[in-house]
């Protein structure tokens, strides 16, 4: 009689998978601060709080070897005082309880010094759960605006996505940005960065000026007095004034900018005794009135124009129902700039200006050919293009930056900014700037990109400046 073989079964063709983690969760929550199970007492400022070496351990590597690690006199012990930022103890309580949850309830006020226990614990998943949520939630009313602090963490903790995430936010945005509660609290090193930059957009560099002048009221005057008068302070100042691009300012600016820069100079020197700036002279604003600004010479690596959104430099384009556009329809406007920053000159340039907001239309057209003709059907050309022409034949060397503008917790702000060098002559008269966004952006209401009440305008500024021989 022959052996009757068996199949071999596999378990998983039986029955079904069973996930009761909520639960289990849910019962690790009900040790959470339970003192009858407890080996543990955290102290942290005036608070205690019950815990397990267990779920410590297994959370988090540094409070495993604090806990395990003979050389730690943390391991003999079932109370342990931790040094908290007195902001950080406020969230510790949700920070132990992610540790037994693994959830946690972020907000503009409470992420930071999250993220700062869970880089100090080495916490990996939180500390991404925090970038994320930083990331997400950058737009804000101005009194609620945390972004230059998270900027300032960012850079010192090596969190590179958040750091470039923010850094580009503040670019576009920085005249939003100087104009919330926090601006004043800026570090002198980040405020310098921005200062030196030609990527900000800022209405104007009075606008700049003035700004920097409100930091240095609040964080460089009241710390310069005799006794406690420091040259580093003199220097900060000095750095900050000269990172004014005087040369790019328009006569009436170039007289707030001196005036304002003289009173804090007479300021200074009443207080310490100290002249500020050099006595030399600047050719460049001899018609002007004399004041100490004019005494800082302009270097020649000041001298590129910043993204400057007041209407000399300046146009907008608005499309309040883009739903209603026709496939392929041309928006157009025209506005002139200046030719160069010389304050001097009156010459401008012409510009004419088409917006191609629902796709580029290529009519149908007959191809004749030695072997027989061709129809051609029309087609739209799915993308989102900007085309700027001049009637000019000279040679103009621009710099053109389109802001494209969003709505995000009812604040406008620029999504996003392309910068393009473009070289005019008599055989290239117009340029194209293409994809400002994408082309089913504007076909959902769900798009960054559409503002207005009923999520339906789509907006944009096109700044153009000379690109070279600025200052002449």
């Amino acid at each position: 009689m022959g052996s009757i073989k068996v199949p071999r079964l596999d378990l998983e063709d039986f029955g079904h998978q069973v996930d009761n983690s909520t639960s289990t969760i849910q019962r690790l929550y009900q040790l959470y601060c339970d003192p009858v199970l407890s080996d543990l007492q955290l102290i942290v400022g005036q608070k205690s709080y019950f815990a397990h070496k267990l779920i410590l351990s297994i959370s988090s590597d540094v409070f495993k070897t604090m806990l395990t690690n003979p050389t730690w006199p943390e391991a003999y012990t079932d109370k342990i005082y931790l040094e908290e930022e007195p902001h950080c103890g406020l969230v510790f309580e949700d920070f132990l309880q992610y540790l037994y949850t693994g959830k946690v309830h972020l907000s503009h006020t409470s992420v930071l010094p999250v993220i700062i226990l869970a880089d100090k614990y080495n916490i990996s998943d939180l500390s991404a759960v925090c970038v994320e949520y930083m990331c997400n939630h950058l737009i804000v009313p101005r009194t609620e605006s945390c972004v230059l602090s998270w900027l300032n963490y960012s850079v010192m903790c090596n969190h590179r996505n958040l750091e470039k995430v923010c850094e580009s936010y503040i670019t576009a945005n920085f005249q939003y940005v100087m104009e919330t509660d926090e601006f004043l609290t800026i570090s002198s090193d980040l405020l310098l960065k921005f200062l030196k930059s030609s990527d900000i957009v800022i209405t104007s560099e009075i606008f700049l000026y003035q700004y920097a002048m409100k930091w240095v009221e609040k964080n460089i005057l009241p710390s310069i007095k005799p006794e406690t008068y420091l040259p580093e302070n003199l220097s900060l100042l000095m750095q900050i004034v000269s990172s004014i691009r005087q040369c790019l300012m328009s006569r009436e600016d170039l007289l707030l900018f001196q005036s304002g820069t003289r009173q804090i100079a007479e300021y200074l020197h009443k207080v310490t005794g100290v002249s500020c700036f050099p006595e030399t002279k600047s050719e460049q604003y001899q018609n002007l009135t004399s004041s100490v600004s004019t005494l800082i010479k302009t270097t020649q690596s000041n001298t590129s124009p910043r993204i400057y959104t007041c209407d000399a430099w300046c146009t907008e384009i608005s499309v309040p129902n883009v739903n209603e556009v026709q496939p392929g329809e041309i928006l157009g406007a025209f506005y002139s700039t200046p030719c160069s920053f010389n304050a001097e000159s009156d010459e401008s340039w012409d510009w004419h200006i088409d917006l191609y907001p629902r796709g580029v239309l290529f009519r149908g057209c007959m191809m004749i050919g030695h072997y027989g003709n061709h129809s051609i059907d029309e087609v739209i050309y799915e993308r989102v293009r900007l085309a700027i022409s001049t009637n000019s034949s000279d040679c103009r060397s621009v710099k053109v930056t389109v802001l494209v503008y969003g709505l995000q917790n009812g604040v406008e702000y620029v999504v996003k900014a392309i910068t393009k060098t473009c070289l005019f002559t008599s055989e290239h008269v117009i340029h194209h700037v293409n994809d400002l966004v994408a082309f089913s952006d504007l076909e959902s209401k769900q798009s960054p990109f559409l503002l207005g009440e009923d999520h339906n305008e789509f907006k944009i500024k096109i700044i153009i400046r000379p690109f070279s021989s600025l200052v002449t």
